[in-house]
């Protein structure tokens, strides 16, 4: 029997880049597949989608509920941002930002932000500036690793590399 070391990844981003938490997820297991035997580890994709668990807790929103079940218990956190911040939650511009503030402090993990390069489509454009706010600078004073991401979100997993 094997001891493998498992590492939580948390993949962030708004809604309007699903595809891309797809291509990465995809990358995680294309990693695991390649590397584990060698490596001893194990990188287990966690999404909120699929991780989860619907639950009502009195005076709690949907994002601090996912905070404590998921973002808290992961090692690493990716997130990703396209075109848009995402939608407000509690006090933060988007769920995604209010993910990576709460892994930001609450964890000992690493944050990777990163911002996809892809041209933006006009009826996107004032969007994007909030996302550029965002970007430029970066609230965590430079101790989050930012990334330029290809068209390609596979590429964010080597974007750091």
């Amino acid at each position: 029997m094997k001891t493998i070391n498992l590492i939580k990844v948390f993949i962030a981003s708004p809604g309007d880049i699903a595809a891309k938490r797809n291509e990465v997820e995809e990358t995680i297991y294309r990693w695991n597949i390649e590397n584990t035997d060698n490596t001893k580890v194990i990188l287990m994709p966690i999404r909120w989608e699929t991780n989860a668990i619907p639950t009502y807790i009195n005076n709690s929103s949907g994002q601090s509920v996912i905070n404590k079940q998921i973002v808290e218990n992961s090692d690493i956190l990716l997130a990703i941002f396209g075109h848009k911040l995402g939608s407000p939650v509690d006090n933060y511009r988007s769920g995604t930002i209010a993910e990576i503030d709460y892994f930001y402090k609450n964890s000992k993990g690493e944050v990777g932000v990163f911002f996809l390069d892809e041209p933006v489509p006009q009826v996107l454009a004032e969007e994007y500036i909030e996302v550029k706010k965002y970007r430029d600078p970066h609230p965590t004073g430079g101790n989050a690793g930012l990334h330029q991401a290809g068209p390609r979100a596979g590429e964010v997993l080597s974007a750091g590399a």
